[in-house]
């Protein structure tokens, strides 16, 4: 009728009452329909022991034996396999999630850096117009030293001051072929 767990647990309590080695069978049955092979496996190997069998009844139960070990590692592979499938997502999830925060944390510094430099700009603008300021307030326009020297009538005056020193020069040193007089020598 399909109601093996419910069959399992009365030919459990039955050979708990009387433990004749056709229960153990029944119970190795409702195992297998139920999918747990090893449970399975272990009741059929019991029964295969304490019964007396037949060769050809014997032939059936180590059918059902094979057919339930085969079932048994088919299934620890496939468990396996899910196992290694469920380990490789997760390397996978981590490979990800890696990759992501190295992107977001190489992301975070280009921000940085562009914020650092966007700083410096306007700090460097803030600064250059702050000096523009004061030189309009003190009515110059930069380095007066600088400046001075673009102007052409500093030239002009360095031009006059040297011709000036040069022509005083030249006459304090040149001799003239006239006598002086010396009042005190009387000459």
């Amino acid at each position: 009728m399909g109601q093996f767990e419910h069959a399992l647990d009365a030919f459990s309590q039955a050979y708990e009452l009387k433990p004749l080695p056709g229960f153990l069978f029944n119970i190795a049955q409702c195992h297998r329909h139920l999918g747990n092979f090893e449970r399975a496996s272990f009741f059929y190997r019991r029964y295969l022991t304490l019964a007396s069998l037949a060769p050809a009844d014997a032939a059936v139960v180590d059918d059902l034996l094979r057919e339930v070990e085969s079932k048994q590692a088919e299934s620890k592979r496939a468990q396996e396999e899910e196992a290694q499938a469920n380990a490789e997502r997760e390397r996978e999830l981590v490979r990800i999630a890696a990759a992501k925060a190295e992107a977001e944390a190489a992301e975070q510094r280009r921000s940085e850096i562009a914020a650092k430099a966007q700083a410096d700009e306007e700090m460097q603008r803030r600064a250059a117009m702050l000096r523009l300021e004061m030189e309009r307030k003190n009515g110059q326009s930069g380095d007066w030293k600088n400046q001075l020297v673009h102007k052409w009538w500093f030239w002009t005056g360095v031009g006059l001051v040297a011709a000036g020193a040069g022509t005083t020069i030249y006459l304090a040193t040149s001799h003239s072929s006239s006598p002086t007089l010396n009042p005190i020598n009387g000459r």
